[in-house]
């Protein structure tokens, strides 16, 4: 990074959140070394867990953020070897396992991976996290699952650990893979399902909901969440009407709200920091109907974005290079994803494309 001083913020670190969490961290540190441990918590108004795990680190080690590269390391290459291992369950024969091999391999090795493994941020993790639910989703979909105690403590063991990840480092997905679950699990159920399968999925959709109760209840997350909410509360009465429906329940329209909130959030503060990322930041949905319509379009972003046409209106380095790798992203989803789609259909493939494309948008 040193030799690209656009992008260098110092420390080995990006001009972006990872110099942030950086100077948090070392702030939280020197108050650890001086006045002990009590100042330690796990979450604070401004930060989640990463940033107090950088911190305890940086207590004990130096405030030098190489030494969080082994652990985000690690945490990428554990993401590649999940992969992999959806990749063998959903497509058994040997073109499924050599597919899988390949698609691990190229989450591993792309050079975008680096802005988030080579530095202090939280994505690896979150990867995981996501990763480690997927694979306990799509292990009690697959048609030759055997509900009996080992596979029960194996699947609720890996999704309990991937929730317990996500709580740490971004609380808020929580709640996301769960609305993932629920959606999920209400059209694979309809799939020539058998009693036990839609009763161990329905299992895992009611763990993963109570444990977003759990990291709720945190009191050090709620003071985290409050100082979110506040400063939502004045985005919404400054720049943002949701326009209530008047009939649907507000365990339905609650979440669609604060989704389309959320949305207006990253786009005015996307544009208060010049990210230069955004996509369609016109469309702010403020109300059921308007955030339904609005659904195709997300998940085409979700799945094909950045576009051909915005690869080259800013050159950038990083901008080549994800140009690139989309590109090739294309070329797989033609010759590789629909037709393995079209080939297998199988209830473990349907439960994972909609518990992915529900997170996707």
């Amino acid at each position: 990074l040193p030799l690209f001083p656009d992008i260098h913020a110092g420390f080995g670190l990006l001009t972006n959140d990872a110099i942030k969490f950086h100077y948090m961290a070392a702030e939280m540190a020197q108050k650890i070394i001086d006045s002990g441990w009590s100042e330690w918590s796990l979450y604070t108004p401004k930060s989640t867990g990463n940033v107090s795990l950088l911190a305890a680190l940086y207590a004990i080690l130096g405030p030098d953020p190489v030494w969080f590269i082994p652990f985000n390391a690690a945490a990428h290459a554990t993401g590649a070897l999940l992969i992999y291992r959806i990749g063998g369950r959903l497509f058994k024969d040997d073109a499924g396992k050599f597919g899988s091999l390949l698609a691990g391999i190229c989450f591993l090795v792309v050079p975008s991976a680096l802005q988030w493994y080579g530095q202090n941020h939280k994505d690896a993790f979150t990867i995981v996290g996501i990763l480690l639910i997927l694979k306990a989703w799509i292990d009690i979909n697959s048609e030759n699952y055997e509900f009996n105690r080992y596979n029960v403590v194996r699947v609720f063991g890996a999704s309990f650990f991937g929730v317990l990840l996500l709580g740490v480092m971004r609380p808020h997905f929580v709640i996301v893979v769960a609305l993932a679950l629920g959606v999920s699990f209400f059209l694979v159920s309809m799939w020539k399902s058998r009693f036990s399968l839609i009763s161990s999925r329905f299992g895992l959709v009611i763990f993963v909901i109570l444990s977003t109760g759990f990291f709720e209840s945190s009191s050090d997350l709620g003071h985290f969440q409050s100082s979110l909410r506040g400063e939502e509360a004045e985005l919404l009465s400054d720049s943002f009407s949701w326009q209530h429906s008047g009939v649907l329940p507000d365990m339905i329209e609650l979440p669609v709200q604060r989704a389309s909130l959320l949305r207006n959030h990253f786009v005015q503060f996307g544009r208060s920091v010049g990210a230069g990322s955004e996509i369609d930041g016109e469309i702010t949905p403020n109300s059921v109907q308007s955030a339904l319509a609005f659904i195709p379009r997300a998940l085409v972003i979700g799945l094909f974005a950045p576009f051909p046409e915005n690869w080259s209106d800013r050159i950038t380095m990083q901008r080549l290079v994800g140009s690139m790798e989309t590109a090739l992203w294309y070329f797989v989803f033609l010759v590789g994803a629909l037709p393995a789609f079209l080939r297998y259909r199988g209830r473990d493939l349907l439960a994972g494309i909609v518990f992915s494309g529900v997170i996707l948008q």
